[in-house]
């Protein structure tokens, strides 16, 4: 009887065995057979690898641990087109490279409830995040923090932002750190990101971002949209940074494109697009950039028609008398002289400044001059800097 219940608990084993021993017999094409159904047994936790092995019937016979499906994914990538023609424009030899589309996207939405701006809508999708409402200036206006961990744009990246700010809400947004887009791949894919936002009737908006960096052999598109109606207030700014002088990596190769668009009630009143490639006399000549690689354009409005002019004049002055003069004028080179080079229009009840320099600090305490200037006269309060900028 023992010899007989230990016959039946090795029987399983046993069985496996002569499995094992017969199966070395079989034909190769039943054996590769017999050796995917052990895979799918083997592997009913991993549907990710199991549906990557059936898919490659070149590598369905190896068996790979699921830690390892990463480099799988990346080989995939790198796969030849076919046998032929690998490339699949008649290169032999080369491989493609397959386009990725890694897509990050936020939706927020302020809306003024008893006298109290709330954070009503906080929808994100990907590597895209907003810090809880801040309120330095009381329940009126909430200040907002968007993060971005990764710290930049990769090829193949797209970031899509939309803030609406409802009738009668304030909001105040930026950034805690400089935005980033970095090199992109052979094949060149482009890294996007794309801001709209929208403030309502009586609403007040501020964009105050940190400058974005374009490093070297880039392929950026910026785009940004702000959609008002006849009673909004709103400030913003954009600075660019191409390449990093300061580490001796100037932007020698490569595309950015940035666009700025304002709509009053659906009827544009300001658009513009800048192209810089590395092929561009702009860059270097006198009427373009002329060696300075740091631009930065602001916007504030709607202002009075009476009010515009004399707010123009003043602004002016003020920022005269608090910005040093660069000691070259704007059409010379600058060597080592880090004062921005600046000019401030009126485009119907909008502000506009525009400035370059060769570092993107001079171009931030510009712009925040000149917002503290134009925020009393705007909004009707003083300026608060959000805590962050102070880190």
């Amino acid at each position: 009887m023992i010899a007989v219940s230990a016959i039946l608990k090795l029987r399983p084993y046993l069985i496996l065995l002569v499995f094992r021993y017969q199966k070395k017999g079989l034909p190769k094409h039943l054996r590769n057979v017999l050796n995917r159904k052990e895979e799918i047994r083997c592997n009913e936790n991993s549907k990710k690898s199991l549906s990557l092995r059936l898919k490659n019937p070149d590598i369905a016979n190896r068996k790979i641990k699921p830690k390892n499906i990463h480099k799988m994914q990346f080989a995939q990538n790198l796969a030849p087109a076919n046998n032929s023609d690998r490339s699949g424009t008649g290169q032999s030899g080369s491989f493609r490279v397959m386009p990725r589309d890694w897509q990050a996207k936020l939706k927020l939405e302020v809306e003024l409830r008893h006298q109290h701006t709330r954070l009503t809508q906080n929808r994100s999708l990907g590597p895209l995040r907003v810090l809880r409402p801040y309120y330095p200036e009381g329940s009126e206006r909430t200040h907002l923090y968007l993060l971005h961990p990764p710290g930049g744009l990769v090829c193949g990246d797209e970031l899509n932002i939309e803030v609406n700010v409802k009738p009668g809400a304030k909001l105040l947004t930026t950034t805690p750190s400089a935005g980033k887009i970095y090199r992109s791949d052979k094949a060149n894919h482009q890294q996007t990101q794309k801001v709209r936002c929208y403030c309502g009737d009586h609403a007040e908006f501020e964009w105050f971002p940190q400058e974005t960096i374009v490093f070297d052999g880039a392929n950026g598109l910026q785009e940004f949209s702000l959609h008002t109606s006849e009673s909004s207030k709103f400030t913003g700014w954009e600075i660019t940074a191409l390449g990093r002088p300061a580490s001796n990596l100037p932007f020698v190769s490569g595309k950015h494109v940035q666009s700025l668009k304002i709509f009053c009630n659906s009827r544009p009143l300001l658009v513009e697009r800048i192209c810089m490639e590395n092929t561009d006399s702009m860059l270097e000549a006198d009427w373009g950039l002329a060696g300075r690689p740091v631009i930065g354009t602001m916007f504030a409005g709607y202002f009075a028609d009476n009010e515009s002019a004399r707010l123009l004049t003043g602004l002016r002055e003020h920022l005269g008398h608090n910005i040093p003069a660069p000691e070259k004028s704007a059409t010379q080179r600058p060597a080592s002289d880090s004062s921005p080079c600046w000019s401030v229009t009126r485009k119907r009840n909008i502000l506009l400044i525009r400035a370059m320099a060769n570092q993107s600090e001079p171009i931030k305490q510009l712009f925040q001059s000149a917002w503290q200037y134009c925020r009393p006269h705007l909004m009707g309060c003083e300026p608060c800097f959000p805590r962050i900028w102070a880190t």
